[in-house]
């Protein structure tokens, strides 16, 4: 039965002490949702020990992430006369901590890019250098000239999507 309703949770899932003060939890909950918070309030009741974890619920507005700490509190006799919960609401926390991963995995992704270009346009060098070379003095067939002039053509398409492949590394 509730007696009392964390402020936290009052705030930001609307629950109302005077609303849900003596009700069973699977009057108040959603049946798949009160059959989690028992299986969390029975694992104290087995084990008597406090129990920490991370709960999401699915509001109107998305996701919330709550923080939150079971207590089983004992009677003089040491038996576990009620639970006490406390929540707090880390959903910014969480937010936060989602957008700096995916930047973190930005950042990762344009060094390996600029890595690669960087090894790309290495190789590209002497390449263009040599077929520039080849071109320029005439040597071979005028078959064996279209296919340097093909390979000059392809290599500063590469040389291209290097450069916007650094572009992005620097963004």
């Amino acid at each position: 039965m509730v007696e009392q309703v964390n402020p936290a949770h009052e705030a930001g899932l609307g629950f109302k002490l005077d609303e849900v003060r003596g009700k069973r939890l699977d009057e108040i909950l959603p049946a798949e949702l009160a059959g989690q918070v028992l299986g969390t309030y029975r694992h104290v009741l087995e084990t008597g020990e406090i129990f920490q974890y991370r709960e999401t619920y699915e509001l109107a507005e998305g996701p919330t992430h709550w923080d939150t700490s079971i207590v089983p509190v004992r009677d003089t006799d040491g038996r576990i006369a009620r639970l006490i919960g406390s929540s707090r609401n880390v959903t910014r926390q969480v937010t936060a901590e989602e957008v700096l991963r995916q930047s973190q995995k930005l950042e990762s992704m344009g060094q390996l890019t600029g890595g690669v270009a960087h090894d790309f346009n290495n190789l590209l060098t002497p390449i263009i250098g040599s077929l520039d070379m080849l071109q320029q003095r005439g040597i071979g067939s005028e078959r064996e000239q279209r296919l340097i002039g093909g390979a000059v053509q392809s290599a500063e398409r590469a040389k291209t999507l290097v450069q916007r492949l650094l572009a992005f590394a620097r963004r």
